[in-house]
């Protein structure tokens, strides 16, 4: 290993939570509710490809899956653009169709129970983990098409 720095400035006023990697992309996601799409196929010089301000307050995870990123995070309450963390209620599963990386936009979202901390995605079905909510199942259609309409509890269907 090599000593490591810091190869792209962050968003102003902004943390990294989590990034997943599509190939040469590197999606990511953090405070204050930001998907970044990045291009990593140089290592050393990393390039801003499209950064868009969601709806959230906070996003937690993501993962990318079919030119589809899903994100959980909590939604910016109406009157506080920027709550702390202890003032967030319970998350959402977005959808946004990165087809055109450079253009994300959203696709579908639904609420969860709980506080989604996590998530992976396979084949048709999405899994978030989502605190005392427990591990929350969401079916998913590829490609997007309209948002499911209930998000189940693992193992209470």
């Amino acid at each position: 290993m090599t000593q490591s720095h810091p190869v792209l400035p962050l968003p102003p006023s902004a943390f990294i939570r989590d990034i997943a990697l599509d190939g040469s992309l590197a999606y990511v996601v953090g405070w204050p509710g930001w998907l970044w799409v990045v291009d990593v196929s140089v290592p050393s010089m990393p390039a801003q490809v499209a950064l868009i301000l969601t709806p959230y307050a906070d996003l937690r995870s993501v993962a990318v899956a079919d030119a589809v990123a899903f994100v959980a995070g909590y939604p910016r309450p109406s009157g506080n653009p920027l709550p702390d963390e202890g003032q967030l209620g319970p998350g959402s599963l977005t959808t946004y169709d990165v087809g055109d990386p450079s253009r994300p936009r959203q696709a579908g979202q639904i609420d969860l129970p709980g506080a989604p901390s996590d998530l992976a995605v396979t084949g048709s079905m999405a899994y978030v983990a989502a605190g005392n909510a427990g591990l929350i199942a969401v079916e998913v259609t590829l490609p997007i098409g309209p948002p499911p309409a209930t998000a189940t509890p693992a193992g209470r269907e």
